[in-house]
């Protein structure tokens, strides 16, 4: 009887531990997916700030000389 109980406990244990192990995959997956989306929402605000720069540095070049244009966007690229 006693071994009936533990084979039987083992694979209540073993169950559990895969039961455990998906969740856990589960879980992971799921951060995982959030933090790749906190990353892609920064990178859009990083390249929304990058174009206003750019849309800015095209906007001045069109009124002053290529020569001040070239002096800009060496002075904005150091």
């Amino acid at each position: 009887m006693h071994k009936v109980f533990e084979l039987t406990q083992r694979k209540k244990t073993q169950v559990d531990g895969k039961e455990d192990y998906t969740e856990l995959k589960e879980l992971l997956l799921e951060h995982m997916k959030k933090i790749q989306q906190r990353r892609r929402i920064a990178m859009l605000r990083e390249f929304k700030h990058v174009k206003i720069n750019v849309e800015k540095v095209v906007t001045m070049c069109e009124y002053t000389t290529t020569s001040f244009c070239f002096s800009i966007v060496i002075a904005a690229s150091n």
